[in-house]
């Protein structure tokens, strides 16, 4: 079974690293799903650097519209393209 990790995250430049590198080291099955909500801190950046060469890592990026409501569409998406 394939679980899927969705990742909020606005302004995490601080802690995106540590905790996609948690995440990654789970010993499963898995898809990782970033979806940045505006951060101006350079945290897609970061997460751009960080996925290179995981192709299990999706990074979504979208104007600042609050971490709860706004994933959920892209989250739809994802899951149903994913294998």
């Amino acid at each position: 079974m394939r679980v899927s990790f969705l990742v909020p995250a606005y302004n995490e430049a601080a802690t995106i690293e540590a905790l996609l590198d948690a995440v990654w080291a789970l010993d499963l099955d898995k898809q990782v799903v970033v979806v940045d909500d505006g951060s101006t801190d350079g945290t897609g950046e970061l997460v751009e650097r960080w996925r290179e060469g995981r192709d299990e890592v999706v990074l979504l990026r979208q104007d600042n519209r609050a971490k709860a409501p706004p994933y959920e569409p892209q989250f739809r998406t994802q899951t149903e393209t994913s294998p």
